[in-house]
């Protein structure tokens, strides 16, 4: 699960969106379902045990928000595949994966007459904004999306 510098994988994945950043992490780990994390982690605490170096583990779907370089101390989990989406309209509840983005949200809530917490870039990702402290056009009347979280998976 974990690509290392010369595969495709790991040169699509640092690439940001933010592109005045370099990402030349020692590994890219791709996950593709919310089951494969627990063993890419695994795989990188042996990766780490076999190098006897701690490595950082630095998630990232979009990378519209990458704020600082990631190097060799460090594996990039690309949660970019995870876009499940998933509106309950009677409970006002969006359940979405760690890749999923605000236009994905918004066109499922949409549906229902809802609309998410988003901020005015449609391809950023949800848990990016959220975790990132993002403030979108409706903080004032609804508050921040970090503060309409619910529950972390």
């Amino acid at each position: 699960m974990l690509a290392d510098a010369d595969s495709d994988g790991y040169a699509a994945a640092t690439r940001p969106h933010n592109s005045s950043i370099k990402q030349r992490p020692a590994r890219v780990a791709v996950v593709s379902r919310p089951e494969d994390i627990a063993p890419t982690l695994d795989e990188v605490a042996a990766l780490a045990r076999s190098s006897g170096t701690p490595l950082e583990i630095v998630p990232q779907a979009t990378g519209h928000g990458a704020g600082a370089p990631v190097g060799k101390g460090a594996v990039l989990l690309d949660t970019s595949r995870l876009t499940d989406v998933s509106i309950d309209p009677e409970s006002r509840v969006a359940m979405v994966g760690a890749g999923a983005t605000w236009s994905a949200v918004n066109a499922a809530a949409e549906q229902h007459g809802l609309l998410g917490l988003a901020g005015s870039a449609p391809s950023v990702s949800v848990s990016g904004y959220t975790f990132g402290g993002g403030i979108g056009w409706l903080v004032r009347r609804d508050g921040l999306a970090s503060g309409a979280l619910r529950a972390v998976h």
